[in-house]
């Protein structure tokens, strides 16, 4: 091999531009490091810690930061923001690729402050952001085609 990135015999064409742009643009981001999640009192580490998940909130009153996370299982945590008795936010990444092609992300909440979720693939170095509009009941994630590079 050569080192230049190939595309897959039989690829459909619009997963291989993805796959050929994002094997050209990595190198030069800094992204395909591979690198593992470093779990945290901030930061949930799922699906085998390929995926890094962190969550900020901000209330009327203008208080903000960090949820605090915990883990459920190797697929699921959750987050906690002011009081470690009371859940807030549940977040689970699981390897759908057999299925689609895509890790799926799913995420529910028992809030209504402002939530941002940002969930990376610490071995792509993309990120999803999802967000939940202060004063709003926290609408559920179900995204099965963000993280479309399985391996």
């Amino acid at each position: 091999m050569d080192g230049r990135p190939r595309i897959p015999h039989g690829a459909p064409t619009a997963r291989a531009a993805v796959l050929l742009a994002a094997a050209l643009l990595a190198p030069a981001l800094g992204l395909g490091q591979e690198t593992r999640c470093e779990p945290g009192p901030e930061a949930l580490c799922v699906d085998g810690a390929r995926f890094r998940v962190t969550a900020d909130w901000r209330t009327a009153d203008g208080a903000s930061g960090s949820g605090h996370a915990a883990v459920l299982t190797g697929n699921a945590g959750y987050f906690w923001f002011f009081d470690p008795g009371n859940l807030e936010l549940v977040v689970k990444v699981l390897d759908g690729c057999s299925a689609n092609g895509s890790h799926w992300a799913f995420a529910a909440g028992l809030t209504n402050v402002e939530v941002t979720i940002t969930i990376t693939d610490t071995s792509t170095g993309l990120s999803r952001t999802y967000t939940n509009p202060l004063g709003s009941p926290f609408a559920p994630v179900q995204d099965v085609a963000t993280f479309t590079v399985c391996e």
